[in-house]
């Protein structure tokens, strides 16, 4: 990691980002914040990654019978993203984590978090989550440069 740029985003917390972000800090972490567009780069990561699976999964259980089995690890694994990036977007918002278990009330949870996480615009500030996202990663501005 000799050419990768480290950022503090929270008291304890180093973030070595190669290159403009961190696959594996966005899916699997909930430390930080992350920006809208980031997000939305995260959900479509996760979609290819579950279609990949799946194509893999299909070819291989008819040569390796074991694969099939594997299978029911892979909902869990997308489900620990999505708690995830829903997290870290909370944090952008300047709200904990946990507002990501909204999701479980009945009626008004899902349109909650699609507003939060998928809509609404992140804090323009640094918070106690950390260094807003968007002086950090060029690219996570994309959704933005109209508007400012």
């Amino acid at each position: 990691m000799e050419n990768a740029k480290t950022f503090r985003t929270e008291p304890h917390a180093v973030v070595a980002v190669q290159g403009y972000f961190d696959i594996v800090w966005i899916l699997y972490s909930f430390r930080g914040r992350l920006s809208l567009g980031m997000a939305w780069i995260a959900v479509l990561l996760t979609i290819a990654s579950w279609v990949l699976f799946l194509a893999i999964t299909i070819s291989a259980s008819a040569v390796f019978p074991v694969a099939k089995g594997c299978s029911f690890l892979f909902p869990y694994i997308i489900a620990w993203n999505g708690l995830a990036v829903g997290a870290k977007r909370f944090h952008d918002l300047g709200l904990p984590g946990w507002f990501v278990l909204s999701g479980l009330i009945p009626g008004i949870g899902i349109p909650f978090l699609f507003y939060n996480i998928g809509v609404r615009k992140g804090k323009r500030a640094v918070n106690r989550y950390g260094t807003d996202p968007r002086l950090i990663w060029p690219l996570a501005t994309f959704n933005d440069r109209a508007t400012h």
